[in-house]
C-alpha cells in the first residue's frame, strides 16, 4: 500500500508539475515528485525506488511523446534517463538523511536538522538528476525543447526545489509517533495554501509572458510571410503585364522584349527565368517559332505542345516543366498555374534547386473567356516565370535569420515534401502559415531559435515563482520552529501526564492487589491508607482503620504481652524521624485474637526534609514461624537419619566386602589345591567366579567414593595448585603411561580453590581414560589446559582416542553406565559420575566435546582462586 501511494503520489504530481510548463520553454520551475521519492525511500527503505522509477518513467515518456511528439524509441530513451535520475535521486537522499538521523526519525525540532535537510539533502540528491536528465535529452533530440538556459542547471534547479519544499512536509506528515497532529496541520497548510497561491500567480503571470511572446513571433513572421506574398503577386502580375505586351503588338523584338523584362522584373521582383510560350497556329513552321519564342536558350531545343484539338500548339524552350498539365489548368479557366521542380539534375540541385514556376495565361479578347472552348480560342500565348525558393525567402531569412529557422513544405500531393531546409524540428514555439497559388499548396514553418526565445524571455513570471518559492521555504523553516517548541512541550506534558497517570493507576493497583497489608499513617498518629490486604488481615473494613490511631487499635500491647504506649510503638516512633524501624509484634485483630507480625516502617519526608508521616508494611507470619519450628524439626530429623544411614553404609560395604574376600581367596584355593582333578569348564566357572567378586570389590569401592564426596572433611575453599595437582595424577598412573607408551601434555595451569585430594582424583581419571580408550596402532597423546574466563577458568583434558558419539555425551556420566563390554575395556562405569559430581561440589560444570584429532576433549570449570597464579611448568 505504501508503495502503491507513492508510485501515484509521484505521477499525479509529476503531471502536474508538467502543467506549470506552458510551452514555450518547457522548464518545470519546481519537480516535487523528487521530494517524495526522497522522503518516501529515506522513511521506507528502497522497496520504494521502485515506484518512483517506474511513475517518471511514465512522465517522462508522456511528456516526450504528447508534448515533443517524438518517436516510441526516442521517447523510451528519454524517459528511461528521466526514470534512472529519479531513482539516484532517492538513493543520495536516503544516504544523506540517514547520515542525519540513523534511526529514521525527522522530527524537524531544531534549526540543525532543518538545515540539514533543506541545504544539504535538496543540493545533494538533486545532482543525479542534473547529470541523467540532460543524457536523456540530448539522446532523444529534444534540446531545441530546452533552450534559455543549460539543461543540466535547470534539471537540478527543478529536482532541488522539489525536494527542498516537498521532502520536509512529507517526513513530518509520515512520522505517526513523535510529532501531533496540531503540528502537522500547523506546518502543512500554510505551505499548501502558499504553494497554491504562488503556483496560481505563476501559471497567469506566465501564460501572459507566453502569449506575448507568441505573439511577438507570430507577428514578426506574418509581417515576412506577408513580403513573401506579396513578392508572388508582384510576380504573377508582371508576368500578366508580359502578356498584355505580346496582345497589344503584332511585333516584339527580342531587345523590346529584354528591355521590358528588365524593368519589370527588378527590385523586389528578381525572377531568374521569364520566358514567352507562344500559340502557333503552324507549329511547323520554324521560321514562325524563332521569331515569337523569346528568351531562346542556346543550347536547347524548342518544344511545341499540342493546344487541344484545335491543331495550334504552344512553344518554349524552357525545359523541364510540366506545360501539358499547365495548359490543360489554364483551359480549364486557372488564372494563373505555380508548379514546384528541380532544375538541372537533383544531385546537383543542391539547397537552392527548388524553384518555383509561375504560368499567367494571355488572350486575345477585352474580357477573360467564360468556357474552356473561349480559352481555346482566345489563348495567343503563355507567360512564363520562375523563381527559386531561396530567392523568394532570401530577403526575409537575410533578416531574421538569429530569430527563426524557416522550412518550406509542398503540401500539395496530401503529404509533406520538404524542398526548402530541413525538415521543421520539433520546437517549443513555431508558427504555419500556407501559401496556396495557381493549385500549388506550401507550408512555410517558422521555428523559433534559442536566441529568440532568450530575448524574448518572461523575467516576471520567474522572479514572481522563485520569490514565492524562497518566502515559502523560509516561511516553513520558520513555522516547523516555532511549533516544534509547542509540539515539544505539549509532548513533554502528555508524557509526563500518562506517567502520573500511569503511577497512579499502578500505585493503586499495588495497593489493592498487595499480599502484604500496607498502612499509612500521618504524624499524628492517624491512618490516612489502608489497602485491602491490611483491613483484611485485621478484620477490618478499610474505612473503618481510616482516621482512627491505628496504634490504640491493633497494637496496644508489645511482644512480651505488656502495654504500651504510642509514643513507645517501634511501628509509629518513625514518626520522631526515627531510623527506618523492623520488628516482629503481636497485632490484635477485631475479634480480640493476635496474630504475629512482621513490619517495617519508614517515615515519609516533603523536600524540606518535614516529617509527614510513616508508611508501615506488614504481614502476618504465623503459619511461617509454624512452618519454620516444622522445618528445623525435618532437618533434625532427617540429620540424624543421614548419619545412621552412612554409617550403615559403612558398615554394609564392611560387611559385603568381607564374604567377596572369602569366596575370592577360598576359590583361589580350589584353583590351586584340585587344579589337576577339574576339567576345563570347572577350571573357568572357578575363574569366572574369582573375577565377580574381585568385580564387586571394586564396584562397591567406587559407590561408597561417590558417596564420600558429600562428606569429605578437607575444606573445597583453599587455594590449590592446579599444576601440582596434575603431577599427582601423572604419578598415580605411571604404570599406564609407561605401558601405553603416551605423552602427556601439561600447559600452564593456573591456581583454583577447591578440595587438593577430590580434585587430584577427577585428573586421574580423566587423563587414566584417556589412556585406556586409546585408539588401536596410535601413539597416546593427551594434552591438558587452561583458559581464563571472568572469574572462572576453563580446563580441558584432550586426547586422540576412540572418541564418543554425540548421542552418548551425556549418557556417559550416569553412574554405572558403560558404552563397552567388560573383556573389551575395564571399569565399573563409576569414574566419569565421580568426576561430574566432584566438579559440581565445586560450583562448576564438566561435559564432553569432539576434540581436534577426533578423539574426546573434556572440559570443566573452576572457581579462580583469590591470589591466582600460574604453576610455570
Amino acid at each position: 500500500m505504501k508503495a502503491a501511494g507513492v508510485g501515484l503520489a509521484c505521477l499525479v504530481l509529476g503531471e502536474l508539475a508538467l502543467l506549470l510548463s506552458v510551452p514555450p520553454g518547457f522548464f518545470v520551475p519546481i519537480w516535487p515528485a523528487a521530494g517524495i521519492a526522497v522522503a518516501a525511500t529515506a522513511l521506507w527503505g528502497r522497496r520504494m525506488l521502485v515506484p518512483v522509477g517506474l511513475a517518471t518513467l511514465l512522465v517522462a515518456a508522456d511528456l516526450a511523446l504528447r508534448h515533443f511528439h517524438t518517436t516510441p524509441g526516442e521517447a523510451a530513451v528519454f524517459a528511461l534517463c528521466a526514470a534512472i535520475g529519479s531513482v539516484l535521486q532517492g538513493e543520495v537522499g536516503l544516504r544523506v538523511l540517514r547520515r542525519i538521523s540513523p534511526d529514521r526519525k525527522w522530527t524537524l525540532e531544531t534549526g540543525r536538522e532543518i538545515l540539514l535537510v533543506t541545504a544539504v539533502a535538496g543540493p545533494l540528491a538533486a545532482i543525479p538528476m542534473a547529470a541523467a536528465f540532460p543524457v536523456g535529452v540530448s539522446l532523444a533530440g529534444l534540446e531545441p525543447a530546452f533552450s534559455n538556459a543549460p539543461v543540466y542547471l535547470k534539471s537540478w534547479l527543478s529536482s532541488a526545489t522539489g525536494i527542498v519544499v516537498v521532502t520536509p512536509l512529507a517526513l513530518l506528515l509520515a512520522e505517526p509517533e513523535q510529532i501531533s497532529r496540531r503540528r502537522k496541520l500547523a506546518v502543512v497548510l500554510p505551505a499548501a495554501i502558499l504553494l497554491a497561491i504562488a503556483m496560481t500567480v505563476f501559471v497567469f503571470s506566465r501564460a501572459d509572458g507566453v502569449n506575448d511572446r507568441r505573439e511577438s513571433f507570430a507577428s514578426q513572421v506574418a509581417r515576412d510571410q506577408q513580403a513573401i506574398t506579396e513578392t508572388l503577386d508582384r510576380l504573377r502580375h508582371r508576368l500578366t503585364q508580359l502578356g498584355g505586351l505580346f496582345a497589344a503588338s503584332e511585333t516584339v523584338t527580342e531587345d523590346e522584349f529584354d528591355v521590358f523584362v528588365s524593368i519589370a522584373f527588378s527590385g523586389n521582383v528578381q525572377a531568374d527565368d521569364v520566358r514567352w510560350a507562344p500559340r502557333l497556329s503552324d507549329p511547323a513552321d520554324a521560321a514562325e517559332m524563332e521569331h515569337q519564342a523569346f528568351a531562346l536558350d542556346a543550347n536547347r531545343q524548342v518544344q511545341v505542345f499540342p493546344l487541344a484539338q484545335s491543331g495550334d500548339g504552344v512553344a518554349t524552350s524552357m525545359t523541364g516543366i510540366d506545360m501539358p498539365g499547365i495548359l490543360d489548368a489554364i483551359l480549364d479557366g486557372a488564372p494563373v498555374v505555380a508548379r514546384r521542380f528541380e532544375h538541372g539534375a537533383p544531385e546537383e540541385a543542391g539547397p537552392h534547386g527548388h524553384s518555383l514556376l509561375i504560368a499567367a495565361p494571355s488572350y486575345g479578347g477585352r474580357t477573360p473567356p467564360a468556357s474552356r472552348e473561349e480559352r481555346l480560342q482566345q489563348l495567343s500565348g503563355v507567360a512564363l516565370g520562375r523563381i527559386t525558393l531561396y530567392a523568394l525567402v532570401a530577403n526575409a531569412l537575410s533578416r531574421h535569420n538569429a530569430d527563426y529557422r524557416l522550412a518550406i513544405n509542398d503540401v500539395s500531393s496530401g503529404g509533406a515534401h520538404s524542398v526548402l531546409g530541413a525538415p521543421a524540428a520539433m520546437s517549443p514555439l513555431s508558427v504555419v502559415h500556407q501559401l496556396d497559388i495557381g493549385g500549388l499548396s506550401l507550408e512555410f514553418v517558422y521555428t523559433a531559435t534559442p536566441g529568440f526565445l532568450a530575448r524574448n524571455q518572461d523575467l516576471l513570471s520567474w522572479a514572481t515563482l522563485i520569490t514565492g518559492l524562497a518566502f515559502i521555504t523560509v516561511l516553513n523553516a520558520l513555522t516547523l520552529l516555532s511549533t516544534a517548541r509547542t509540539d515539544l512541550v505539549q509532548r513533554l506534558v502528555v508524557r509526563k501526564t500518562a506517567e502520573a497517570e500511569s503511577l497512579s493507576r499502578n500505585l493503586s493497583l499495588i495497593l489493592e492487589n498487595a499480599a502484604d497489608g500496607i498502612l499509612g499513617i500521618g504524624a499524628d498518629g492517624l491512618a490516612t491508607i489502608v489497602n485491602p490486604a491490611a483491613a483484611r488481615l485485621l478484620g477490618y473494613a478499610p474505612e473503618e482503620l481510616t482516621g482512627t490511631l491505628i496504634h490504640d487499635v491493633i497494637h496496644p500491647v508489645d511482644s512480651e504481652g505488656r502495654p504500651h504506649s504510642r509514643a513507645d510503638c517501634p511501628m509509629v516512633s518513625s514518626t520522631r524521624e526515627e531510623p527506618v524501624r523492623n520488628g516482629v509484634e503481636p497485632f490484635r485483630r477485631r475479634d480480640g485474637s493476635s496474630f504475629t507480625a512482621e513490619f517495617s516502617s519508614e517515615p515519609m519526608l516533603d523536600e524540606q526534609g518535614r516529617l509527614l508521616g510513616v508508611v508501615t508494611v506488614f504481614r502476618d507470619i504465623t503459619d511461617r514461624q509454624q512452618a519454620q519450628a516444622e522445618r528445623e524439626r525435618f532437618i533434625a530429623e532427617l540429620s540424624r537419619a543421614n548419619e545412621e544411614l552412612e554409617r550403615f553404609a559403612f558398615a554394609a560395604s564392611h560387611d559385603l566386602q568381607e564374604p567377596l574376600r572369602l569366596i575370592s581367596n577360598f576359590n583361589a584355593l580350589l584353583a590351586r589345591r584340585y587344579d589337576s582333578a577339574l576339567d576345563d569348564a570347572g577350571r573357568s566357572y572357578i575363574q569366572h567366579s574369582i573375577k565377580a567378586a574381585e568385580r564387586m570389590q571394586a564396584l562397591i569401592a567406587d559407590l561408597l567414593a561417590y558417596g564420600r564426596l558429600n562428606y569429605d572433611s578437607e575444606p573445597r575453599e583453599v587455594d590449590v595448585a592446579l599444576g601440582d595437582i596434575a603431577e599427582d595424577a601423572i604419578r598415580n598412573l605411571q604404570t599406564a603411561i609407561d605401558k601405553a607408551q603416551a605423552r602427556i601434555e601439561i600447559s600452564d595451569l593456573p591456581s583454583i580453590r577447591g578440595n587438593r585430594a577430590q580434585l587430584t582424583q577427577l585428573m586421574q581419571n580423566l587423563i587414566g581414560n584417556a589412556i585406556k580408550y586409546h585408539r588401536s596402532g596410535n601413539a597416546v597423546h593427551v594434552s591438558v589446559d587452561a583458559h581464563e574466563e571472568d572469574d572462572i577458568w576453563r580446563i580441558s583434558v584432550a586426547d586422540n582416542g576412540i572418541g564418543i558419539a554425540p548421542q552418548y555425551r551425556e549418557q556417559i556420566f550416569h553412574p554405572f553406565k558403560r558404552l563397552h563390554a567388560k573383556d573389551e575395556y575395564s571399569g565399573t562405569g563409576m569414574g566419569l559420575a565421580i568426576c561430574r559430581k566432584i566438579i559440581e561440589s565445586h560450583g562448576g560444570v564438566l561435559w564432553v566435546e569432539e576434540s581436534p584429532s577426533g578423539g574426546s576433549l573434556f572440559l570443566f570449570t573452576l572457581p579462580k582462586a583469590i591470589e591466582p597464579t600460574h604453576d610455570q611448568r
